[in-house]
């Protein structure tokens, strides 16, 4: 689900660098940023899934509630952890 509506836009390691994100107005969230990642509740990510944020559309209509809790599921993958540099296992 995530590479066939989300990839595109935030990217394949969820950083918001897909290949269409600089073609928005606004641009993507970055899941792999933890202290903002840390602000947001499964709850809220839902939502934004379900109603859209512009520019991202609403999923409401395309998927399933089951489909967007597991989107947020695998959204929370891609937090690097507390102290980790980039590049380091």
């Amino acid at each position: 689900m995530y590479t066939e509506h989300c990839q595109s836009c935030h990217g394949r390691l969820g950083d918001g660098k897909g290949e269409k994100a600089a073609e928005l107005s606004i641009a993507p969230g970055d899941f792999t940023d933890r202290a903002k990642m840390d602000r947001l509740s499964d709850g809220e990510l839902y939502w934004q899934i379900s109603k859209g944020r512009r520019p991202m559309p609403a999923f409401a209509s395309k998927l399933s509630e089951q489909q967007r809790w597991q989107v947020v599921d695998y959204i929370r993958t891609f937090e690097k952890p507390q102290g980790s540099v980039i590049g380091t296992p």
